[in-house]
């Protein structure tokens, strides 16, 4: 039992590893993880926001918005609505030790939401990442990438020092390729 769970962790953890994990130092910071689950209902309304790290989005057929994050943790938290059904979940990942270089040590946050969602997400520095249909998409990014890939519904995507890349998308606008703003 305990070789088949150690082998499943391993596995996972390529999965969700980036390619440039195997050059970053293991001694230079604690590496924390952390995974949250909410269940959310109707078309609940994710704001994501973001100091240093890189956010993977990836839509899911669920009523559970579930983060899994490593390198640093963050808060996930309900909001409560007008009619009083909370259905607005708030991501915050500010880096709480600053002595920590997120070019060395990125945290790395994937957060899998409903794919009838409308996604709000501001990030400072590090790249985004969205896989699949999502209601309603707003990325704001600093400095850092967006990719885009097999995205659907309405998009608005900004960024002042990075590119956008669309992958099998049905952007109503016509973009293919790679754009920079």
């Amino acid at each position: 039992m305990t070789t088949l769970l150690t082998i499943s962790i391993i596995a996972l953890s390529s999965i969700f590893a980036g390619p440039d994990s195997a050059s970053r130092p293991v001694d230079a910071a604690p590496v924390s993880t952390m995974r949250h689950t909410v269940l959310v209902e109707n078309s609940p309304v994710i704001k994501i926001d973001c100091d240093a790290a890189d956010v993977r989005i990836v839509s899911w057929l669920s009523d559970k918005v579930t983060v899994q994050s490593s390198g640093s943790g963050g808060t996930l938290e309900r909001s409560g609505s007008n009619n009083g059904h909370g259905n607005t979940i708030i991501f915050h990942h500010k880096e709480a030790d600053q002595t920590v270089s997120q070019d060395i040590l990125p945290a790395i946050h994937t957060i899998y939401v409903p794919a009838n969602a409308v996604v709000e997400i501001f990030l400072a520095s590090g790249n985004v990442t969205i896989d699949g249909s999502i209601a309603n998409l707003s990325v704001n990014v600093d400095r850092g990438n967006v990719h885009l890939r097999n995205v659907a519904g309405t998009q608005d995507i900004q960024t002042a020092d990075g590119a956008v890349t669309y992958e099998n998308t049905g952007d109503p606008s016509g973009h293919s390729g790679e754009m920079s703003f």
